[in-house]
């Protein structure tokens, strides 16, 4: 067993305890493959305990020391903020209201890397793994410890709104910098999201490091999966909780329906199904596309039964 995990995700646990379902769909892997996993959301910390995977009941966390206040009167202060000030300014986009969020993000990600220190005076250091779930203000906060701490290991992922510039114009100067000199890895969500990512990191992080997450929902690589999930049932469920465009994997996602698979399309009955719109569909190709097309007729065709599925 490797050791301990340190899990960081802002939104881990909202104020009153309650999970968020991208942890918990992890956590059963997580819970599995380390001795001890602890956990630094936004709102405290905690160390999980055997059954905290399966969410029965809402987490109780602690907020240690006055974290929020150092960390307010250290963001002044602090020299990565002033390093992007200045590459804000010689990239012409430095404004009042850019450099209040560039602070408010500095501030949250001290008050979470001041949590993850405190857990990390209980372990050893060649034994534990920060592992940041998103490359926001949490991965921010495991650079810094991985700066104090550099016999630790530190992976960090990237999303979309962590990435995208299209969704977030600000995203390279919310500390992208310091999180890529600091990591020893960085997992995107797609190849989409790499090409983003570099367009303005190139020059400013080892490549080698900047990966392609392509693990499956069993923790394996995705080549390595020949037999999809419950296709001993003679039928792959595929579940899409996300926006059919590029950085999201509408291509492979697409293909990966095929002819054989039934989809419980969720999202699409709750944003109206609409068919053959967005570059999602563009994007996956022609064969892709018909596959798309198809599973918005059988989403359509499910919408008076929720809970069903209805084969392509």
């Amino acid at each position: 067993m490797p050791g301990t995990l340190i899990y960081l995700s802002n939104c881990a646990i909202s104020a009153d305890g309650r999970q968020n379902p991208f942890m918990m769909q992890e956590l059963p892997w997580l819970m599995a493959h380390f001795d001890r996993v602890m956990m630094v959301s936004y709102y405290g910390v905690r160390t999980l305990m055997p059954g905290d995977e399966r969410g029965e009941r809402p987490f109780t966390a602690v907020r240690p020391g006055l974290a929020g206040l150092r960390a307010l009167l250290k963001t002044p202060f602090t020299a990565d903020v002033w390093r992007e000030l200045k590459h804000m300014r010689r990239d012409g986009v430095l404004t009042p209201g850019n450099a209040l969020r560039l602070l408010a993000f500095t501030q949250r990600g001290l008050k979470m890397h001041y949590w993850t220190e405190r857990l990390l005076r209980g372990v050893v250091e060649a034994h534990t793994t920060l592992y940041s779930c998103w490359m926001s203000f949490d991965g921010y906060a495991a650079a810094l410890s991985k700066r104090k701490h550099p016999r630790v290991r530190c992976v960090i992922r990237g999303h979309a709104y962590d990435v995208d510039t299209e969704r977030f114009a600000k995203n390279p100067y919310m500390m992208k910098r310091r999180i890529a000199a600091e990591a020893d890895g960085l997992y995107l969500i797609s190849r989409t999201a790499r090409a983003q990512f570099m367009s303005y990191m190139r020059g400013h992080v080892d490549e080698r490091k900047v990966h392609v997450l392509a693990m499956g929902s069993s923790g394996m690589p995705v080549d390595r999966l020949r037999e999809p999930p419950l296709y001993t049932q003679g039928v792959l469920r595929v579940v899409s909780c996300a926006m059919f465009n590029p950085i999201k994997c509408a291509g492979p996602r697409a293909l990966a329906l095929g002819g054989r698979a039934a989809v419980l399309d969720a999202y699409r009955r709750g944003r109206g199904g609409s068919e053959g719109a967005g570059p999602g569909l563009r994007a996956a190709g022609p064969q892709g596309e018909r596959h798309l097309r198809a599973a918005g007729r059988a989403g359509r065709r499910a919408r008076a039964a929720p809970l069903r599925y209805a084969p392509l």
